[in-house]
């Protein structure tokens, strides 16, 4: 198709130019009575106004392809650049996009590794809610906006650009899998420990001999047998997904360097 339209491109330019060529020769030697007719409707000339005359007119004739040449292969140049400039932005969106959602989810990571599983009489009914929150949103709804976001944007990459993360958000993806069900004891745990914290919260609070917000394991009956329970299943869990923000580390550099080399590469290109 592109073949054929150069050559049909070729032939018309071909035409053009053996019309402008014929007319002028046919009326100077007279060919089919042309220099005859000519003189009847214009003075045709003598011979210094006919070489004057070609003079101008093949130099015009020379000029206008070439310019329109320069043209067309200057808008080419530019379109090119244009689309090429433009897919360079929208990869470089997709990969900003796949950082982003690596360092939310390292924030969220973090924030779980920041509780103090060592010590029994810090943990008060706040900090009970709060671990399960944290723990619920970072195995479910914040895992999963990650994911779909990191593969979402992945998958509006080219082939050849999609596979940098793929080593690290395997490795992710299966230590979540695998935390699963220390995830769901903890969960468990904490929503049995809201219970009984509850129930010494209300007691308390009816005798007004404890505040809500000081009311810590160490000052209630609950068992610590419970409590040590829940710490065991949260280091462990904790220590499962310790290598997690690294990879997100790396899967963030990876993208800022692919970012990085586009950006080189644009401005050498627009240099040439």
């Amino acid at each position: 198709m592109k073949q054929l339209k150069i050559k049909s491109l070729w032939v018309t330019f071909s035409l053009v130019i053996f019309v402008a060529l014929a007319v002028p020769i046919s009326i100077q030697l007279n060919l089919l009575r042309l220099g005859t007719l000519a003189k009847l409707l214009v003075k045709v000339g003598n011979g210094e106004e006919w070489i004057q005359f070609w003079g101008s007119y093949l130099g015009t004739l020379i000029s206008i392809p070439v310019t329109i040449t320069i043209a067309l292969l200057t808008l080419k140049y530019e379109q090119r650049n244009t689309s090429t400039n433009n897919e360079i932005k929208r990869q470089n969106l997709e990969l900003d996009n796949i950082m982003k959602a690596a360092t939310k989810y390292q924030v969220d990571i973090e924030e779980f590794k920041h509780f103090d599983f060592d010590t029994v009489e810090e943990l008060n009914y706040y900090s009970v809610l709060s671990i399960r929150n944290v723990v619920s949103r970072l195995f479910n709804e914040n895992k999963k906006e990650f994911l779909l976001q990191v593969n979402l944007s992945r998958a509006k990459l080219p082939m050849t650009e999609r596979t940098f993360a793929d080593k690290n958000i395997a490795s992710i993806a299966k230590t979540l899998k695998n935390s699963e069900e220390s995830m769901i004891s903890v969960i468990e745990f904490c929503n049995g420990l809201e219970s009984e914290l509850q129930m010494e919260l209300d007691f308390h609070k009816q005798n007004y001999t404890l505040m809500m917000s000081g009311s810590s394991i160490g000052k209630c009956k609950v068992g610590l047998d419970k409590i040590s329970k829940l710490f065991e299943i949260c280091k462990k869990l904790k220590d499962s997904i310790k290598a997690i923000p690294d990879e997100l580390d790396e899967i963030s550099e990876l993208a800022l360097k692919k970012i990085t080399k586009s950006l080189i590469n644009k401005v050498i290109n627009n240099k040439e």
